[in-house]
């Protein structure tokens, strides 16, 4: 057992990360060499758009994302105008999203995460940091629900999480692994905390590797699994890694099967653009529902 933080009537107080760091040696048995390093090469904005169309998130546009017309969203990210309201609305978060990634150079900054987090919910008004306790999940349907930490110690908190994301002796995918427990434990804005971690997860783990491996990640914990990531950072939570590795090594196996897929239909299939991206989305789509059947 590992201790990460303590948890008391469902709340959860996070350590700062000089005791997280303990998780460390855990991430040996993810297997790094099927990360595909970033050739420089330019993702087109078509696939970005893509894959926002699902990642953007926010309750605006929750569930609307996944059945609207996936040529004329393409088509109207490209500038031939749409009228349809649904594909609107998702454009605009989409671009936001993509806007909001550029935000992030250098060291990371609590100035970049608050810019970034008030361009993705610049729809909502509930802005800036939060200023109270609440529960992430229903604790009545989700056993992985919890109740977040006292709004005084975001700062100090989201400060010593920082230096961690920044800290350049420790592997890349080992910060933002542990990035991702902590940035939900600590859940410092109003609104908008998934799409912030999204963006910033984005942007720096493209730095280095594949962009569309990248997304495919963001992906895989956002829609493929997202419930198997919330059941694995409670048993962390518990002091139980195991679980949060094994999901992050899956995470990874995934990714690489996914990369491999997409280049398969995009490199060696001869048919137009849209055609390749409607193939991507039904193959996806399939994953989703092959994760279900796996889980329950």
């Amino acid at each position: 057992m590992i201790e990460i933080g303590n948890t008391s009537n469902n709340q959860f107080i996070p350590f700062k990360m000089s005791k997280v760091k303990q998780v460390l040696p855990f991430f040996e048995g993810i297997d790094k060499s099927l990360l595909t390093v970033n050739d420089e090469s330019k993702t087109s904005l078509e696939i970005i758009y893509f894959f926002m169309r699902y990642l953007a998130g926010g309750d605006n546009i929750k569930g609307k994302a996944i059945n609207l017309n996936l040529t004329e969203f393409i088509n109207h990210m490209a500038g031939k105008k749409s009228k349809d309201k649904t594909i609107l609305s998702v454009c605009k978060q989409a671009k936001k999203m993509v806007k909001a990634k550029d935000i992030f150079t250098g060291q990371v900054t609590s100035r970049q995460l608050e810019k970034v987090n008030k361009l993705v919910i610049s729809e909502s008004h509930r802005k800036g940091y939060r200023k109270k306790v609440y529960w992430v999940g229903d604790i009545n349907i989700k056993p992985y629900a919890y109740k977040v930490c006292h709004e005084s110690m975001v700062g100090s908190l989201l400060q010593d999480f920082l230096v961690l994301l920044n800290d350049d002796s420790i592997d890349l995918l080992d910060r933002l692994i542990i990035g991702t427990h902590q940035f939900y434990a600590i859940h410092p804005f109003k609104d908008g905390n998934g799409r912030t971690w999204r963006n910033l997860f984005w942007s720096l783990f493209s730095t280095k590797y594949d962009e569309v491996q990248t997304l495919f990640i963001i992906f895989y914990f956002k829609l493929i699994d997202y419930e198997g990531l919330y059941m694995a950072q409670s048993d962390l939570r518990k002091g139980i890694v195991k679980p949060y590795i094994n999901y992050w090594k899956t995470c990874i196996e995934w990714s690489h099967k996914a990369l491999t897929t997409y280049q398969s239909i995009f490199i060696n299939t001869e048919c137009n653009l849209i055609n390749k991206i409607h193939a991507l989305d039904y193959w996806l789509k399939n994953e989703k529902i092959n994760v279900k059947i796996r889980t329950f």
